[in-house]
């Protein structure tokens, strides 16, 4: 697991100049250089994994992390996170740099998974893949479903829902 923080940029302010202007500003990337590709084992084979627009990262409770997608080149399964250390799951568009936090407590379970949907855009059908992730009150069952469509807009239910209501339709 790396230590690498979940954003992309840190901001460096010069602070050298004495006079009345305001700070200068300088951005400096501190990404790493992302693999071209990533690999899952599986029976002890490689496979390749496809890069998808919204990743999960777990955040653990010493500030250690596991990223779906990681800078080595490995893609990792939910179930490999470690529910019982976790202090925040994080949704990601990397290429926006957009994200979604859940503050994991002792008494949630969380869970993702994908729908493959296709939306209706005046031109016919097309398949779309939603990003659902959220938690589930281990004593009271109550949940809270967080789905990301198409358009990266964030619906959130307190049960699994069907999404024909918002345009999304089953493919």
């Amino acid at each position: 697991m790396h230590k690498l923080p979940l954003g992309t940029q840190a901001v460096i302010f010069n602070f050298m100049n004495n006079t009345k202007e305001q700070p200068k500003q300088e951005t400096k990337s501190v990404a790493p250089k992302v693999p071209d590709k990533f690999y899952f084992e599986r029976d002890g084979k490689k496979e390749e994994v496809a890069f998808v627009r919204w990743i999960w990262a777990a955040i653990y409770k010493d500030d250690s992390e596991l990223k779906q997608y990681d800078m080595d080149g490995n893609f990792h399964q939910f179930k490999e996170i470690k529910t019982d250390e976790l202090k925040i799951f994080v949704m990601l568009n990397v290429a926006t740099g957009k994200r979604f936090d859940i503050m994991v407590t002792d008494d949630i379970q969380i869970f993702h998974f994908y729908r493959t949907c296709g939306t209706i855009d005046g031109k016919g059908k097309r398949d779309n893949k939603i990003f659902v992730f959220g938690y589930q009150n281990k004593k009271t069952k109550q949940a809270a479903y967080h789905y990301i469509l198409p358009n990266d807009t964030l619906l959130i239910t307190n049960k699994d829902t069907s999404l024909e209501d918002f345009g999304v339709f089953p493919t």
